[in-house]
């Protein structure tokens, strides 16, 4: 698997929420640099807007 953050359109859902649980633990155990926190928003909104679309509830 390549970086969902390159392209987060381009990946499975599943993907996406690896990444993101990726992300989230780097948070919690050394916390993010700007970039990391960059990462974070842009796996977060692509799920959310992916929900939207499908009609699922956040």
């Amino acid at each position: 698997m390549t970086d969902p953050t390159t392209d987060p359109a381009a990946y499975t859902d599943q993907e996406l929420k690896q990444a993101l649980a990726r992300v989230i633990a780097l948070a919690r155990s050394e916390g993010l640099n700007d970039a990391e926190v960059q990462k974070f928003w842009q796996l977060y909104e692509e799920i959310v807007r992916r929900r939207a679309t499908s009609g699922t509830a956040a």
